[in-house]
């Protein structure tokens, strides 16, 4: 008898918990909260190859002055075993740069190359540059780094697919 009195005591303190509301520990709302399966992910991705096909860059202004280590001087040919996608020239604001980059211009249109100019302290030395070859890109960057990985200490200077040349 004791033991029921017991019981029915318990029960009646645990039977509130037990009948309560559950409490809401997180809200989704309604949202999936799976992870994606490889399908889903597969098209998100080829959305995002898409999108980033149909984007079209902005040329960022130049920033002035640019400056680098390099300094004007004869490059002795040489091969590299480097992925370029897109040769590059790198030129300067001085008598053998503008030379090179007239005499070089057709060519330099014609393979599609990125040019690159360094040592150049004001946007009239970059218009006065851009004039001298309106079919080129020309940006004023900082070319250290890209300079440091080819080996390269002087310019005028083309870096295409396989060959460091002046």
């Amino acid at each position: 008898m004791i033991r029921l009195l017991l019981l029915v005591c318990l029960l009646t303190i645990v039977s509130p918990w037990v009948m309560a509301q559950p409490e809401v520990i997180a809200d989704f709302g309604g949202r999936e909260t799976e992870f994606p399966k490889k399908s889903q992910l597969k098209q998100q991705l080829l959305e995002r190859k898409s999108l980033a096909n149909n984007v079209t860059l902005v040329k960022a202004p130049d920033h002035f002055p640019v400056r680098s280590t390099l300094t004007v001087g004869i490059v002795e040919s040489m091969k590299h075993s480097y992925q370029v996608t897109r040769p590059i020239f790198i030129v300067g604001v001085d008598s053998l740069s503008i030379e090179w980059l007239i005499a070089n211009k057709a060519h330099l249109k014609a393979i599609g190359a990125q040019g690159i100019i360094t040592n150049v302290s004001s946007q009239e030395q970059m218009n006065f540059l851009r004039a001298r070859a309106p079919d080129l890109t020309l940006s004023a960057v900082p070319v250290d780094d890209i300079a440091r990985i080819y080996g390269v200490q002087h310019y005028p200077v083309l870096i295409d697919k396989e060959d460091i040349k002046q």
